[in-house]
């Protein structure tokens, strides 16, 4: 269905629906043509469309969005214009059953499948910019400009799946962490989580990396995955769960108190590796068990894929690289790490053809040829992010892996 009015060339209006959403536009110029906006609105939905789907479910997916931009002439010499918009996504999906038939004409056989969990999400933006143009001669044009901007998301952990089930079925926030630690790879193969006890035996380090190449230069990856993980903590824990320090590994470029008053705690800089420090006290809250019929299915689903487990000298590296800067990187806290007893961790290295030394200095090397290509670090603080007390020790070690100093390779990986 579509309308349109135009009783005048100053005003017009277009409005357009059906079933899947609709749409309205106006603009117009009042006040003696001092005054002129433009206004424009959508909603959509697939509510109808997924009905008729063969999965029952409770389906509810919309969108909306909201424009306008606002002109007004003060006089011949100042100008104000406004621009806003403002949109939101929301998905809603809980899944209920499905029924599935086949078979032959003589032997007509049927399915119904039940579903667990459901999908909840929600992605919200407001933006709006106000300009003011004031001309006091006609070679001079001066602005003034101001905006805001700001965005939410929210996902629900369910939107997991296998993962989820098991880790909320779990008795304590630390088997739930384990189940993702364990398997998170099953979920996103670019993502991978650790844990690593730290040598004060009172807290305990959760360590994301990304595993693409090339990685993504955009901080807002890394401290997307930490918000939505720390979402995730605190939904296990019923809030119980407060973060003690939150890593990330690139300088901020903004004020560092903003980062604080969000995640509720202190973010430290220039880490090898994004991640969460928790009191290891918290590992023991218990978890509020939801009615969930389909957790049996869940956990032989993910012993199933076990195998797809990354090798023990990749598990080692990846537990190294956050390690080196709080000079915490030691075959005891690796092996504790894993779940191993150091000497056990020896042994099984040896059958890899490598050990804990051999797999640290490769660590160092491949992260000081990845800093000193870049002029985002001093010498002073790449010897600090690679675990290193004093400079000269990095300075000999770049001599023996790459042949040179390091300002000399860095200067000669600027020119290539």
């Amino acid at each position: 269905m579509r309308y349109t009015s135009r009783p005048g060339l100053k005003n017009k209006s277009f409005f357009e629906g059906s079933l899947l959403g609709g749409s309205v536009n106006l603009e117009g110029i009042l006040y003696k043509r001092r005054f002129s906006y433009l206004f424009g609105a959508r909603y959509k939905t697939n509510k109808y469309l997924l009905n008729s789907m063969n999965t029952k479910a409770e389906y509810n997916p919309s969108f909306y969005d909201i424009q306008c931009y606002l002109n007004y002439d003060i006089n011949d010499n100042l100008q104000i214009n406004l621009l806003s918009n403002i949109s939101r996504n929301k998905f809603i999906m809980i899944p209920q059953n499905r029924d599935t038939e086949f078979g032959t004409v003589n032997e007509a056989l049927k399915i119904r499948m039940y579903f667990e969990g459901q999908e909840l999400d929600s992605y919200e933006t407001f933006f709006t910019a106000l300009n003011t143009s004031y001309r006091p001669t006609n070679n001079l044009n001066l602005q003034l400009t101001g905006s805001i901007f700001n965005t939410y998301e929210e996902q629900n952990f369910d939107i997991l799946g296998h993962l989820a089930i098991a880790a909320k079925s779990s008795t304590n926030l630390g088997d739930a962490l384990n189940w993702v630690i364990k398997y998170l790879h099953l979920h996103s193969p670019a993502l991978s989580l650790n844990s690593h006890p730290l040598e004060n035996d009172k807290s305990l380090f959760l360590s994301f990396e990304i595993n693409l190449k090339p990685l993504p230069h955009i901080n807002q990856v890394i401290e997307l995955t930490i918000g939505l993980a720390l979402a995730v903590i605190k939904k296990l824990s019923n809030n119980r769960c407060k973060p003690i320090n939150i890593f990330l590994p690139k300088k901020l470029s903004t004020n560092t108190r903003a980062y604080n008053t969000y995640f509720g705690c202190n973010v430290i800089e220039h880490r090898n590796s994004a991640g969460i420090v928790i009191s290891k006290s918290d590992l023991t809250l218990e978890l509020d068990h939801p009615k969930l019929n389909k957790v049996q299915a869940a956990l032989n689903f993910l012993a199933k894929n076990k195998e797809h487990t990354q090798p023990l000298p990749n598990q080692v590296s990846a537990l190294i690289r956050p390690m080196l800067p709080i000079y915490q990187c030691s075959n005891q806290t690796i092996s504790a790490a894993l779940g191993m007893h150091p000497r056990t961790l020896h042994r099984e290295l040896i059958k890899h053809n490598t050990s804990f030394v051999k797999l640290k200095d490769a660590t160092r090397r491949a992260l000081a040829a990845h800093y000193l290509a870049q002029n985002q670090f001093t010498i002073s603080t790449i010897s600090e992010l690679l675990g290193y007390q004093e400079q000269a020790t990095l300075s000999v070690n770049v001599k023996r892996w790459f042949g040179c100093s390091p300002s000399a390779y860095r200067t000669k990986k600027m020119l290539n």
